[in-house]
């Protein structure tokens, strides 16, 4: 028990000596080394984060079919087509150009750019006594030179030969109608209209999934960009009497039934005009067609 009291004395003892013998100087240093709560960086607390990235949906049209409409081929109406300038032809009479070489036309021209058309079918609405024409771009070209009568066009990009009457319609800079976009998205067209298919933009009867028709209603008539329509084929008919049911091909009678339209395709409205629009068969089962029926979604099962 002596022997440990005497160590403890010893350790106290060179403790004390220890701190005595530091200098003045010696105990600042020791003091500036030391951290205080100044010196001590804050700390940071972790914790996960969210990073919400804002998306959006994907078109349902891709864009790429729906450019070449918006910005080439076009609907314009009978009286426009009639004043439209015309081509002349070339100095040498050729019908294939290479760049910068110029085609003619039968008027003094202002604009810059212009699109050479020529009109692959003519469209007619029920009850209306204007028609429309269906122009395909054939080559684009810039105002090189112009008189009181004619102007010089130096072609740029051609699609196909050009030929004597081909349409020359100006291209501004603002062509795509404002409103116009390459992507949208569908929604249901108004359900109070009637609307019939008349047939490819190129003049085909019959169209598949990814090919443009023509149809009779436009924004005149409520229509706008991706107004979408249900393609539908009509039930049959059912003639007879209980257990001597059969189908009829005929006009139904009184008694009969009339089964339910099936569905067999969709459409979107692409470009709409005053009196047609551009519509892209977006879905189809089967071929379509003028006799295909063109209903909204807004509309429940039609059994008429």
């Amino acid at each position: 028990m002596f022997k440990k009291l005497f160590l403890f004395s010893s350790l106290l003892s060179f403790i004390t000596y220890s701190s005595a013998s530091l200098s003045s100087d010696d105990k600042l240093m020791l003091k500036k080394d030391s951290p205080t709560n100044n010196d001590l960086k804050p700390l940071k607390k972790l914790s996960p984060k969210v990073h919400i990235i804002v998306k959006e949906p994907a078109p349902a049209v891709p864009a790429s079919l729906v450019a070449h409409y918006l910005q080439s081929d076009r609907l314009i109406d009978e009286e426009d087509y009639l004043h439209a300038y015309r081509v002349l032809g070339t100095s040498d009479g050729r019908q294939f150009l290479s760049r910068n070489e110029r085609v003619y036309v039968d008027a003094k021209l202002i604009d810059k750019e212009w699109g050479i058309y020529r009109s692959v079918k003519v469209f007619s609405r029920h009850g209306h006594k204007k028609n429309a024409h269906a122009l395909r771009l054939i080559a684009v070209a810039e105002l090189a030179e112009n008189n009181d009568k004619i102007s010089g066009l130096r072609v740029t990009k051609q699609q196909q030969e050009i030929l004597m009457n081909d349409v020359g319609l100006p291209i501004p800079a603002d062509d795509v109608n404002s409103k116009l976009k390459t992507t949208f998205y569908p929604q249901p067209g108004p359900a109070d209209i009637n609307i019939s298919i008349l047939g490819s933009i190129h003049g085909g009867d019959y169209l598949a999934v990814n090919q443009v028709t023509i149809i009779d209603r436009g924004s005149d008539d409520g229509l706008q960009q991706g107004s979408r329509y249900l393609l539908k084929e009509e039930g049959r008919e059912v003639n007879g009497h209980r257990g001597e049911y059969y189908y009829d091909s005929n006009n139904i009678e009184k008694e009969g039934f009339q089964l339910p339209k099936i569905e067999i395709g969709e459409l979107i409205v692409i470009r709409p005009y005053k009196q047609f629009s551009l519509a892209l068969i977006t879905r189809g089962e089967r071929p379509i067609n003028k006799n295909t029926l063109v209903i909204s979604p807004r509309k429940g099962i039609d059994y008429e």
